[in-house]
């Protein structure tokens, strides 16, 4: 009877274990153990030394330092550069840009190499925003979460200017940060920055912006993620669905921080029982409330105070600081 493949493998298997019989080698027989030999007690005496001992904390590497590409603009009139001007501008400019033509904002490309592609949903401008990456959505959440920034809009502009060879370039900035002052933003990873052909063209742009009487900067991922920020923008925005609490309770915790000019996150929870952590981290996501994102890790110790007003898809809702 013919075999199958694999009955031929078994028989071959079979026929090479009874040609070639499997040896073990030998192996020295242990010594008897002895009374003196036990260290049973050392073992259990170094466990509990280890166990009382406190966890070491992990060695984390240092955060790069961050390369400083900014183009502030003079004080005084702007006087703009030859072949200088803005072409377009996104619809939500709709300040200070009017008489430029809006821009047609088509639907967003895909790409597998710049990261994640998502909305933003911002309450401080009120506008889901499309970020083009993940280094820009977590710029978004930068603003989003900055008491200092008033307004923020991506790819505010279509930029025209002229290079060092006197050939008409075009730039769109990734985003626009309103402190009041202006400052246009180009996101990117710092490998990209740092490239030469990038590295000659930031001055080109920057100087563009300057002579139009505005900023510009190049923002990434070494800015974004330094730290302390960087934990405490996370921190508050993990909070940010938690729910906030009544009107009258907000009430009196802002007659409580005008009294007192600021209060800890500890002396609030101490003053308002009904209040917890996430409580206070929600209001701040929500403008309510307001730390220093650039101090020590938010914790009881961290001092807050008013902020802008409540901040709600409708606009803010209680007033201002």
């Amino acid at each position: 009877m013919r075999m199958t493949p694999a009955q031929s493998i078994l028989a071959a298997r079979a026929a090479n274990r009874e040609q070639t019989p499997l040896t073990l080698p030998a192996f020295p027989k242990p010594a008897a153990a002895t009374a003196g030999s036990d260290h049973t007690g050392d073992l259990a005496a170094y466990f509990r030394a280890r166990l009382a001992s406190p966890v070491p904390e992990p060695l984390t590497p240092d955060d790069p330092e961050p390369v400083a590409r900014d183009w502030p603009a003079a004080a005084g009139p702007a006087e703009p550069l030859s072949g200088v001007r803005i072409t377009h501008r996104h619809p939500a400019l709709a300040f200070g840009l009017e008489a430029v033509p809006e821009m047609a904002i088509g639907r967003s490309p895909r790409s597998s190499q710049r990261g994640r592609r998502s909305r933003f949903h911002s309450l401080k401008t009120r506008r889901t925003l499309r970020a083009a990456s993940s280094s820009e959505h977590d710029n978004f959440l930068h603003h989003e979460l900055d008491p200092s920034v008033l307004m923020f809009v991506e790819q505010p502009i279509r930029l025209q200017y002229l290079d060092r060879s006197g050939a008409v370039r075009f730039h769109r900035p990734d985003c626009l940060v309103l402190r009041p002052d202006w400052v246009f933003e180009e996101v990117k990873p710092e490998e990209d920055a740092a490239r030469e052909e990038n590295e000659a063209r930031w001055p080109e742009i920057g100087a563009a912006l300057n002579s139009l009487g505005y900023s510009f900067r190049v923002v990434t991922e070494r800015h974004l993620h330094r730290k302390p920020r960087w934990p405490n923008l996370t921190l508050i925005w993990r909070h940010r669905l938690a729910p906030v609490p009544q009107t009258d309770l907000r009430d009196g915790l802002a007659a409580a921080l005008r009294d007192a000019g600021c209060l800890t996150i500890a002396e609030i929870l101490t003053r308002f029982p009904a209040l917890e952590g996430k409580h206070v981290y929600a209001l701040c996501r929500r403008g309510f409330l307001a730390v220093d994102l650039d101090g020590p890790p938010l914790g009881p110790a961290t001092p807050v105070r008013l902020g802008r007003g409540l901040m709600t898809w409708l606009g803010s809702v209680d007033g201002e600081e």
